[in-house]
């Protein structure tokens, strides 16, 4: 731009001082401008791989929070079949499931749902034997006459509950 600036003549009265300037300004500009758009073009790819990265890193990082997530269930199963009211299992599967729309698949919606039923299930279990504790005056543990065939009930519930959760969690992970 400078040496086409410079070879204008200084009294500006008539024009160019030669129009091969002009063709070599309007070659520059061109030249220019095809510079720029190449860059912005490779940056754009460049930045478009990124994201294609991106994308694949946190979908198999979600993909390992679920695995986390079925052993988190699975390990919370196992000490509820201890059967000791003591220990703590933490909080439901459920308040850390991935809610982030771009990262859920359908089965991973479908384990959500499933979880969200469990959840509920889970409490109004823990509602019944509150109210079975009431009502005989005992602990929820200490059952009376019944207690022995109420937990294999019990149990065998929370087993069938198990397997289906398992099974389902495993034919969304496979999908």
């Amino acid at each position: 731009l400078q040496n086409y600036m410079d070879s204008k003549p200084s009294s500006m009265t008539g024009g160019d001082k030669a129009p091969a300037g002009q063709a070599a300004m309007k070659h520059f500009v061109d030249t220019m401008l095809r510079d720029i758009r190449a860059s912005y073009k490779s940056r754009e790819e460049q930045l478009a791989r990124a994201a294609r990265g991106y994308k694949k890193r946190m979908k198999d990082l979600a993909k390992k929070h679920e695995k986390l997530l079925i052993a988190y269930g699975l390990q919370q199963e196992q000490i509820r079949s201890l059967g000791s009211s003591a220990v703590d299992c933490g909080p439901a599967e459920l308040h850390f499931s991935i809610t982030d729309p771009e990262l859920l698949t359908n089965s991973s919606r479908e384990l959500n749902r499933l979880r969200e039923e469990k959840a509920k299930l889970e409490m109004q279990l823990q509602d019944l034997q509150k109210g079975l504790s009431l009502m005989s005056g005992h602990d929820p543990n200490e059952f009376f006459c019944c207690r022995q065939l109420d937990e294999e009930g019990w149990a065998e519930v929370r087993k069938q509950l198990r397997e289906f959760t398992h099974n389902t969690q495993v034919k969304g992970l496979e999908q």
